[in-house]
């Protein structure tokens, strides 16, 4: 393991930290999963094996939170383009990497709007949204782990609070616009 071999080097913020440091004092939300390198395919991959080791070394403070978004920017122009079928299948060892590492109460949805239209159009957000519903499908995540992923993680990471009659009142304008 890197850890007991000296310190890791982690890629998103280029900070070294040890199994014996705390990475954070307060609430961290690191994004876009650490900018990997999705031209690689091959998780065998040295450049891979790196970060995934980086991404368990991370998730060891419990303060860290990783957002799911930004990966449009980071995505080979081929696969950016793609259906969001064909852009899971490409991005989907990364996506169990998180999801093993810090589980679903410490990842939250992020589209990265409007960063992520650039290049790949109106719809992007739409389709990063359907990546991460597969995601959720596949990892056979319970309604209660869902809820978290899609907003529950982001308020207890901000601490933030909702009335319930704010809360009741978003839903009901979601359904409202799935509705259009």
């Amino acid at each position: 393991m890197a850890a007991e071999s000296g310190p890791v080097v982690l890629p998103c913020h280029g900070k070294i930290a040890s199994e014996k440091e705390s990475y954070a004092a307060d609430t961290q939300p690191t994004d876009h999963l650490c900018k990997p390198d999705l031209t690689i395919f091959n998780p065998a991959d040295p450049s891979f094996i790196a970060w995934r080791t980086a991404m368990f070394t991370l998730s060891k403070c419990s303060k860290v939170y990783m957002k799911l978004s930004g990966l449009f920017s980071e995505m080979p122009d081929s696969l950016r383009q793609r259906r969001a079928e064909d852009i899971f299948a490409g991005v989907n060892a990364w996506l169990a990497v998180v999801l093993a590492a810090f589980g679903p109460s410490r990842l939250m949805f992020g589209s990265d709007w409007p960063v992520c239209t650039v290049g790949v159009g109106k719809e992007a957000w739409l389709r990063w949204r359907k990546v991460v519903e597969r995601m959720a499908w596949m990892a056979s995540l319970e309604e209660e782990d869902q809820a978290m992923l899609w907003g529950g993680t982001a308020k207890k990471a901000y601490g933030v609070e909702f009335d319930e009659g704010e809360e009741e009142e978003e839903e009901d304008e979601d359904e409202d616009e799935d509705d259009d």
